[in-house]
């Protein structure tokens, strides 16, 4: 199980690099991303970003078994990481900070043994 927790993965950069992290995942793998809702980044009103981009990671990685949480309140989604069964590895800027060429190259993390 593999969980992706960062609250602004609305950003072109950030889910084109959180579907690069998936591509890269087993198959077998479960995978949660557990983000912000359009509310709880201040987005209010009507606008529908990350439904849209859930709808956009789902329509890339059909076989890929992936499950979208979301959260209305930043003070309960702080912290950005991916948390396997073993490790938590603290990506410390969100998945928008790196260029998509980089995401996989040259990105600096901590890795913490659960």
């Amino acid at each position: 199980n593999v969980l992706i927790q960062d609250g602004y993965i609305h950003k072109d950069n950030a889910i084109n690099n959180v579907g690069k992290l998936i591509k890269e995942l087993n198959e077998n793998a479960e995978i949660t991303v557990r983000t912000l809702t359009d509310n709880g980044r201040g987005f209010g009103g009507n606008v529908k970003i990350i439904k849209d981009r859930e709808k956009e990671i789902l329509d890339t990685y059909p076989k890929k078994n992936i499950q979208f949480l979301f959260e209305k309140n930043k003070k309960t989604l702080h912290e950005r990481f991916i948390e396997t069964e073993n490790f938590i590895i603290n990506i410390g800027a969100g998945f928008d900070a790196y260029k998509s060429s980089q995401i996989l190259k040259e990105t600096s993390f901590s890795l913490n043994k659960k």
